[in-house]
């Protein structure tokens, strides 16, 4: 009985992994486009990216090659479950709980790292646009 409620749990976790992985991929898909309208429902929801055009577009161009990541991270994971369960035989549960546990860890921690990157790059982003805009009022001068 428990390892049938432990194999149902499984797959149900294979195929959430599975739609977040689709998720995050098509988002980071989304967000690599240069015509992605600021403010995006799509977009990273950092404050820092709104702060400017030139901000919006630095932080999504800092951010999509890690969402992509997280997303591809996300699918493996997904597809390794399901090899594991439909090959393994019933010593499957340790291993699933790591490829679970692991998947998830992982697609979070390249989440922060693409937010954070998204938010160094809006910073920077402001900051030079700040540079250009004090050099050209000293050249007006």
């Amino acid at each position: 009985m428990a390892l049938a409620v432990f194999t149902i749990f499984a797959w149900v976790s294979a195929a959430i992994l599975l739609a977040a992985g689709g998720y995050l991929i098509n988002q980071a898909r989304r967000i690599r486009r240069p015509d992605l309208p600021m403010g995006s429902s799509w977009g990273i929801p950092i404050e820092e990216a709104r702060v400017s055009e030139g901000a919006w577009r630095a932080a999504h161009r800092a951010a999509w090659p890690l969402v992509g990541a997280a997303g591809i991270i996300c699918a493996v994971h997904s597809i390794a479950i399901i090899m594991t369960l439909l090959f393994m035989g019933d010593d499957f549960s340790s291993f699933v709980l790591i490829l679970i546990c692991m998947g998830l860890i992982t697609a979070a921690l390249v989440q922060w790292l693409a937010r954070a990157g998204a938010k160094s790059a809006a910073r920077a982003a402001v900051a030079s646009e700040s540079d250009v805009d004090s050099d050209s009022n000293s050249d007006s001068d």
